[in-house]
C-alpha cells in the first residue's frame, strides 16, 4: 500500500489532480475498527453493508433525520456501491432487532457472544425503540415511525418507499433494539493523476509534462467515484498495461 507519496509528487511536478473524479475504496464499519474489522467479519458483513463476503439487507438504514433513504439491499452486486450513502447522508445508522442479528450471526455464535459483551460507543442497544433513538440524539418521533412503517411493508411483504425485494425483508419488532453507527473505513485510492492514452501526466491544459508518468493506481482513470468490481481484473489489467504502456513510449520518445 502506498501513503500517498507519489501523487504528491507529481502534483508538485505540475501534474492535474483528478482525485476529485477518481475513486476510492470505502467500507462501512461500526467503531473505528477496535471491535468490528472491515473485512471478514460477519457482524460488518451482514449489518452495517461492508466487508468482502456480503452486504446488508435485513436491517433497515436511517440518516440523520432518523428516515430511510435508501434500499439496504442495494450493494448486493457490488459492496463498493456503498461509497454512495457516505457522499449523501450526514451520518447513517444500521437499525435491527435481536432476530435480524441472530439471523445474520447464526453461523458465528462467537461474533455473537462478543455483541452481546461488548461496549461499543457507536452501537446503541435498548429495549424500546425511543431508547436507541434517544441514545443518538435522533428525533424519537420520526425515528418510531419510520421503524413502524417499515414493519407495516414487511407485513405486506413489499416495499413501496424503495423497492427492497420482499426476501431481504424483516420486521423490527422483537427486543433488544439495536441501532449501529456507520463509520466510513477508508481503505484506498484509485487514481488521482491525470494522465493520456500513452500514460503521460498532463498538466492543467491537457498538455503532457516531458519525461513524467503515471501507471497502476496511481494514474488509473477507469473510474467515476464508484470502484466498479462487477468486471474483474479491470484494475490489474490496467496496473499491467499502463506499465508497458509508458516503458514502450519512454523507450520511442525519449531514448
Amino acid at each position: 500500500m502506498h501513503n500517498g507519496d507519489g501523487l504528491v509528487m507529481a502534483l508538485k511536478a505540475g501534474a492535474s489532480n483528478f482525485v476529485k473524479n477518481s475513486t476510492f475504496n470505502c467500507t462501512n464499519i461500526c467503531g473505528q475498527g477496535d471491535n468490528f474489522l472491515w473485512k471478514a467479519d460477519s457482524f460488518t458483513a451482514g449489518i452495517t453493508g461492508a466487508g468482502m463476503f456480503g452486504t446488508g439487507g435485513f436491517p433497515i438504514w436511517v440518516n440523520q433525520d432518523a428516515v430511510r433513504f435508501i434500499n439496504e439491499n442495494f450493494a448486493i452486486d457490488n459492496f463498493e456501491m456503498q461509497s454512495v450513502p457516505a457522499m449523501t447522508q450526514r451520518t447513517i445508522y444500521a437499525v435491527f432487532d435481536r432476530t435480524i442479528l441472530e439471523t445474520v450471526l447464526a453461523a458465528d455464535p462467537d461474533k455473537l457472544a462478543q455483541v452481546d459483551e461488548i461496549t461499543e460507543d457507536d452501537l446503541a442497544v435498548g429495549d424500546t425503540l425511543e431508547e436507541i433513538a434517544e441514545y443518538f440524539k435522533l428525533d424519537v418521533d420520526t425515528f418510531v415511525k419510520t421503524v413502524e412503517d417499515y414493519n407495516k411493508m414487511c407485513e405486506d411483504g413489499i416495499d413501496t418507499e424503495f423497492a427492497k425485494p420482499a426476501a431481504s425483508m424483516m420486521p423490527i419488532n422483537q427486543a433488544p433494539f439495536y441501532a449501529a453507527k456507520l463509520n466510513q473505513w477508508y481503505l484506498m485510492s484509485v487514481g488521482g493523476i491525470e494522465c493520456d492514452i500513452n500514460a503521460r501526466v498532463v498538466d492543467n491544459t491537457k498538455q503532457p509534462i516531458e519525461g513524467l508518468y503515471a501507471v497502476g493506481t496511481d494514474g488509473c482513470m477507469l473510474y467515476r467515484n464508484i470502484y466498479t468490481i462487477n468486471v474483474g481484473g479491470t484494475c490489474n489489467c490496467n496496473n499491467i498495461n499502463s506499465g508497458r504502456t509508458a516503458a514502450n513510449h519512454a523507450h520511442e520518445t525519449l531514448l
